[in-house]
């Protein structure tokens, strides 16, 4: 047998049992480990997952996203931009609901 089919061989054995471990594989984690930031150019990006403070005031209990530890700057993929935009709705309807209600009650 060829080098190139036991190697295929081999590859072709390693995605089955990552699929049988029934894994969620994201894009992220074939990315190296750290990643060259571009707002400071530091090679200090990671991957982390924790609290989140947003600069229009959002805080997120536990967020996924890049992280630069030279800079802090944070960077957000689609899954990430989808929770965010969940919290901001939430937020946004809440004062909506007090406002309708504090309303309600004076005209009463």
């Amino acid at each position: 047998m060829s080098l190139s089919l036991q190697s295929a061989r081999r590859t072709d054995r390693k995605r089955t049992s990552a699929e049988s471990t029934s894994q969620k594989i994201h894009w992220w984690d074939e990315l190296p480990a750290v990643l060259t930031c571009p707002e400071c150019g530091e090679r200090a990006m990671r991957r982390v997952a924790g609290p989140c403070h947003l600069l229009d005031g959002t805080s997120i209990p536990v967020l996924e996203r890049f992280q630069c530890s030279s800079c802090q700057a944070n960077f957000f993929d689609n899954d990430a931009m989808k929770t965010i935009d969940a919290f901001r709705e939430k937020a946004s309807q809440k004062p909506a609901i007090a406002r309708r209600t504090k309303r309600m009650k004076a005209a009463a």
